[in-house]
């Protein structure tokens, strides 16, 4: 999904990082693993899983996009409906709201393709739509399509989906993991937490090779102030090399 306006102002720049968070983004591409992680904390805080609830009630969204299957969230109507909230938010638009602490998950490009391609997001989502005038995934989309020659490019990748074998997953499908893919390795969603949040309230948690209760108990330590703050520690640049190498070699 994707929402109609920006971040609250009143966000939690500076505020005390030793006083127990009343609300806490967990944030992240799509399939970095954040419902499943935030599900084993929901015997401990409440747990809002934000894309559920958008999902569920037409009054959060404005419109369909055909051709990717998502919904383009109205964040204001959805700021109204969760009101004087407090707990774990959960959703790749969860930093677009005002909160205390920013959990970031992260995870490799190459697996976080081949999650979206497994789980064939047959209904409705909000994986990858970009806010209609922010400065977000659209711009990394725009950004490859118009590469130079030698930068990946979103065309190369388009027709080489459109030419996959049989039995692939569709086209819209995997052009839509593709996408959430090179947005990870661009860090987009972790650069709109810090853009709107500061450094100091953003807590970056590498999830390739975790599992989902390892996962939690780095979201647990980020909650309890049990961790440093941290941004800019995961680099998945190698991602786009690979995909230039892989054209180049073809």
């Amino acid at each position: 999904m994707s929402g109609e306006s920006g971040a609250d102002g009143d966000g939690a720049a500076g505020a005390d990082p030793n006083a127990r968070p009343l609300r806490v983004a967990v944030t992240g591409t799509p399939g970095t693993g954040k419902s499943t992680a935030t599900a084993l904390l929901e015997d401990e805080y409440d747990v809002i899983h934000l894309n559920d609830l958008i999902k569920g009630d037409d009054a959060l969204w404005t419109e369909r996009d055909v051709d990717r299957d998502t919904l383009v969230a109205d964040l204001d109507a959805v700021r109204e409906r969760l009101d004087d909230w407090s707990g774990v938010l959960d959703s790749h638009l969860a930093h677009r709201f005002a909160v205390d602490r920013v959990v970031v998950l992260r995870c490799h490009p190459e697996t976080i393709e081949a999650r979206l391609r497994e789980r064939g997001e047959a209904e409705a989502t909000a994986e990858e739509n970009s806010e209609p005038g922010e400065p977000s995934r659209a711009l990394a989309r725009k950004a490859h399509e118009n590469a130079e020659p030698d930068e990946p490019s979103r065309a190369l990748a388009r027709k080489a989906h459109e030419n996959a074998e049989p039995g692939e997953p569709p086209r819209a499908l995997a052009r839509k993991a593709h996408e959430n893919a090179e947005s990870e390795a661009l860090d987009v969603i972790l650069s709109e937490a810090v853009a709107e949040h500061g450094v100091e309230n953003v807590y970056e948690i590498d999830t390739t090779d975790r599992d989902p209760a390892a996962v939690a108990d780095e979201i647990r330590a980020a909650i309890r102030g049990e961790r440093e703050p941290s941004a800019g520690t995961v680099d998945f640049i190698d991602y786009i090399s690979r995909a230039r190498e892989d054209r180049d070699g073809k």
